[in-house]
């Protein structure tokens, strides 16, 4: 599998540095921490709905980055994420490469790394809601 371009990487490591202001929040932080830590963080629900889009945003943002890190984002695969997320499009959104509906592209064997990423967030998910309850 040949690996993105020079160019293509480092259009890739752009788009995933550009974070979100609610992925620098403290609490989304100290959430992201704990699990990168393998602690069970501690939840409210109301946090928990507060605080989840942004807790996954940022934890996908790495994912993607440790993937693209491993070598295991191929050069089709990373034209894909540009050209889906930039051309100005006003709603794409990172998340949304975690939906086969608006990411179709998610099935293709190109995309392995990604629908290993979308298992480990749904653990989160999984876990954040069991300690929010």
């Amino acid at each position: 599998m040949a690996g993105p371009s020079e160019q293509q990487e480092k259009a890739l490591r752009d788009l995933l540095g550009l974070r979100t202001a609610p992925e620098w929040d403290r609490e989304v932080q100290k959430i992201d921490r704990a699990l990168v830590e393998g602690r069970r963080p501690e939840l409210t629900v109301a946090e928990y709905d507060r605080l989840l889009a942004a807790v996954i945003r940022l934890r996908l943002r790495r994912a993607l980055m440790h993937a693209l890190d491993d070598g295991a984002v191929s050069s089709p695969a990373a034209a894909q994420i540009l050209g889906y997320l930039g051309h100005g499009r006003e709603n794409a959104y990172l998340e949304d490469l975690l939906d086969g509906r608006r990411f179709p592209n998610l099935a293709s064997p190109d995309f392995a790394f990604m629908r290993e990423i979308k298992d480990r967030l749904h653990q989160d998910v999984l876990l954040l809601r069991s300690v929010s309850s």
